[in-house]
């Protein structure tokens, strides 16, 4: 994938990418937190950052953050929004039932 601001991107300089990132690998240790509430793991602590960086170093540049309001989704998003300090970070104030 090209960084969104390189001229030679089949989108062309300032093409738009619409990119879709599942959140980080949650904690399943505490079997009566409901979904919505389910944290990171170990694992998945570490693996928030590391996913910032691999886009960082790719130069790919994120102008909004739109994440569910779901714990551990919305912590994937704080970790990569720290290498992305000026894009903008929303939650989805819907959540989809089950």
């Amino acid at each position: 994938m090209k960084a969104m601001n390189d001229p030679n991107s089949p989108l062309g300089a300032g093409g738009k990418i619409l990119l879709l990132i599942r959140h980080a690998k949650s904690s399943w240790d505490d079997a009566a937190l409901s979904d919505f509430d389910r944290p990171l793991n170990d694992r998945g602590k570490k693996d928030a950052p590391l996913m910032a960086e691999r886009l960082y170093e790719r130069g790919i540049k994120i102008d909004v953050f739109v994440s569910s309001p779901a714990k551990r989704a919305k912590k994937t998003a704080e970790q990569i929004q720290k290498e992305e300090a000026q894009a903008k970070y929303d939650t989805c104030a819907t959540q989809i039932a089950s």
